[in-house]
């Protein structure tokens, strides 16, 4: 049988089961006899009788149903992501419970605020260990509770994903027990991008948010699109960069979803091995990355740290082999995207080797010797006319202290460690038009940003701009650029 005649039989079965099931449902609900949302509940037999499946929540379950009425069967789907409290409620409604779900995906979600008290309890008590609620989901404590003995069936044919993406879930989380049923089309599979490892800032890495924007976006026109980051941080950035109505979000938020293809951003530089049997690192735990995987139907775009993907006893390292070894159309690539600050380290590509050669030298910081130079040649281009800059520039200069009536505001303007990082101005009149000032990851502390923010405000107050330029970024000459063409035409109004 070809897979049209197979599509035909497939509609005709649903059809002819859809029509047996209105028929049923027809000879039901014959009778005249009213039921309404205030009396449903008294006359709950009568309800069943004409509505024989009905969806709730655990939690709505016993609410929502007549007093003391126990269903036939309750099934409850994600099992392995309902904790046991709730799971309880609705065993509590059935004669016989049938569990659907997967221990290879996500846990239910625990508050690491109740886990001291979940603790205390669980010692009181003293529960048997399948009854531990801060370590079993209801899936995970019925098996543990029967010891594999329960009926079970797994559910291993596969129907979704690119079989070179399923591939490596089933070889590393499934034991290879899956049945991957679907073929390979053009242009989809894995993709890695890989990048130097120092652009991590806490919970965000900005480089890997850019490449989303400039190197994988573009190449994905048409297409039904999810990114998914590991951290809720990271997730703000990349909508702040994309500015799309793309989904992103956490991997929690994409199970049960699926997308023609899913970029996923790792943002840590390396994982911690050594915790991974108590807790795992979040970017080596395999339930999350099971689940980031297998929301890609057809294209995955895994964007990572090069120490990462050649980390031993990690994951995704794991990942890069398998695609070496098994996938035709599997990409493992460097990123394209580069900045004139990644000079500051000692790794960087090798297409800023001619700028690292005429780069200045005037500060003990590289990333203000790269903004200078940046600086430097747009003002040799005269784009913008006459302009000529300082360096490290006193604020004291630029806006007179003598002038500023509150006290803590002069004193912040006086003080002799207070300037602007660089400081353009027109060659012929030497009337100011720009501040820039290069943030590195200190300028993140409160203390700093403070004093950013009360510089800005002050140059503001007499009418000049600041850009600030992240070590992070990728394009600062644009950005400055930019920045002065906007200062320029404020000033000619």
């Amino acid at each position: 049988m070809d897979d049209i005649q197979s599509k035909k039989l497939d509609d005709k079965i649903l059809y002819l089961s859809r029509q047996l099931l209105q028929s049923k449902l027809c000879e039901l609900i014959n009778d005249k006899f009213s039921l309404t949302h205030k009396n449903y509940r008294t006359y709950f037999s009568t309800f069943q009788k004409r509505y024989p499946v009905v969806f709730s929540t655990t939690h709505a379950l016993a609410t929502t149903s007549g007093d003391n009425y126990l269903y036939d069967y309750v099934i409850l789907d994600e099992s392995s992501q309902v904790d046991l409290a709730s799971a309880s409620i609705a065993f509590s409604r059935a004669k016989n419970v049938v569990l659907v779900g997967d221990l290879m995906q996500l846990p239910n979600v625990l508050k690491s605020q109740n886990k001291k008290e979940l603790a205390q309890i669980y010692k009181k008590y003293n529960l048997p260990l399948y009854q531990n609620f801060a370590s079993h989901s209801a899936l995970s404590s019925i098996l543990a509770q029967y010891r594999g003995q329960a009926p079970n069936t797994l559910l291993n044919e596969h129907y979704r994903c690119d079989p070179e993406i399923i591939g490596f879930c089933n070889k590393r989380f499934y034991d290879d027990r899956l049945i991957i049923q679907t073929k390979r089309k053009s242009g989809g599979g894995v993709k890695i991008i890989y990048t130097e490892p120092f652009h991590q800032r806490e919970r965000r890495n900005e480089r890997q948010a850019d490449i989303i924007k400039e190197e994988i976006l573009p190449a994905l026109a048409g297409k039904e699109i999810g990114m998914i980051a590991p951290f809720r941080d990271q997730v703000e950035l990349i909508k702040s960069k994309v500015n799309t109505n793309v989904m992103v979000d956490t991997v929690h938020k994409f199970q049960g979803r699926e997308k023609q293809a899913i970029i996923l951003s790792t943002v840590v530089n390396k994982v911690k091995i050594e915790e991974s049997m108590r807790e795992p690192d979040f970017m080596n735990n395999p339930n999350l990355l099971n689940v980031a995987i297998s929301r890609a139907k057809e294209k995955l775009f895994l964007i990572v740290s090069d120490e990462l993907i050649k980390q031993e006893g990690a994951i995704l390292s794991d990942f890069s082999r398998y695609i070496k070894y098994y996938c035709e159309s599997g990409e493992i690539e460097a990123t394209n995207v580069y900045s004139v600050m990644d000079i500051m380290y000692q790794r960087y590509s090798p297409k800023l080797e001619e700028f690292r050669r005429r780069m200045k030298k005037s500060s003990k910081f590289d990333s203000e010797n790269a903004i200078e130079t940046v600086i430097a040649d747009i003002v040799k281009s005269k784009k913008f006319g006459l302009l000529d800059y300082h360096q490290n520039y006193s604020l004291r200069y630029v806006i007179r202290p003598e002038g500023i009536s509150d006290y803590e505001d002069r004193k912040f303007v006086s003080n002799v460690n207070t300037h602007c990082d660089f400081i353009i101005f027109n060659k012929l009149d030497k009337k100011p038009c720009l501040v820039v000032e290069v943030d590195g990851g200190h300028h993140e502390t409160k203390i700093q940003k403070a004093r950013a923010g009360e510089k800005d405000r002050l140059l503001s107050s007499i009418g000049i701009k600041v850009v600030r330029i992240k070590t992070t970024s990728i394009k600062p000459k644009e950005r400055i650029e930019e920045a002065l063409k906007m200062a320029i035409n404020k000033l000619n109004e």
